[in-house]
């Protein structure tokens, strides 16, 4: 594994998105109106990184220490591509930070033209780092990497996110990536927001654990 963070950067980004309801939780819901994820989980909790951009101040502080660690993490890198919808803010901002080109990469073709998924015609053959806001199960970090690889020749050095909510370790995409060559970092992950969660009170004991056995393995685990 080559994934490390910050812990005081972690903590702070991960009180940041609790700040900005960026991670809803409620437990007091009713199962069948717990929210459905693409991959069939059901889950009283999800992240959207999209509403940490109500703050101008969450948005400015974390913007920052993104384009930091992606200078620190890929020194070398020449394009910053990101992820359709929500990626693509933050990617466009860190592009300016360091001076880079960007591009997008999209979720599928628009069904016209030349029906490719990387946007704005971006140089090729470029050393490439590719940004989303979240990580769960990896599939459209994996589509963004072949489509950008295939499209436009990129080398891609890594991937870079907000959060990080798979145990990498079980993440069969994740552990792909890194056989490829291809490094992942991120600012926080699910670990730094259980435990603020649990701090802000939002969450029980009880509930902290169910949450820490669901991200650990979410493909076996069963809720009470």
């Amino acid at each position: 594994m080559n994934y490390s963070m910050d812990k005081k950067i972690a903590t702070q980004t991960a009180d940041l998105i609790l700040k900005t309801e960026s991670y809803v939780i409620n437990f007091n819901k009713p199962k069948e109106n717990w929210i459905n994820l693409p991959n069939g989980n059901v889950i009283p909790c999800y992240c959207n990184c999209r509403y940490i951009n109500r703050s101008v101040k969450a948005t400015q502080i974390i913007g920052k220490k993104f384009s930091e660690m992606i200078k620190t993490k890929f020194p070398n890198v020449e394009l910053i591509i990101g992820l359709e919808t929500a990626g693509i803010s933050w990617a466009s901002k860190i592009a300016m930070d360091l001076q880079l080109p960007f591009a997008y990469a999209r979720g599928k073709s628009k069904g016209y033209g030349l029906g490719k998924l990387i946007e704005c015609n971006p140089p090729k053959n470029l050393k490439t780092v590719i940004i989303d806001d979240a990580y769960f199960t990896g599939e459209s970090i994996i589509k963004a990497v072949k489509a950008a690889q295939d499209e436009i020749m990129g080398e891609i050095l890594g991937v870079g996110v907000i959060v990080n909510l798979s145990n990498l370790e079980k993440n069969e995409n994740y552990l792909n990536l890194i056989k490829s060559g291809i490094s992942f970092c991120s600012l926080t992950d699910y670990n730094f927001i259980l435990k603020e969660l649990k701090k802000e009170k939002q969450i029980d004991n009880i509930q902290y654990l169910e949450l820490e056995k669901f991200y650990i393995d979410p493909k076996v685990f069963s809720w009470n």
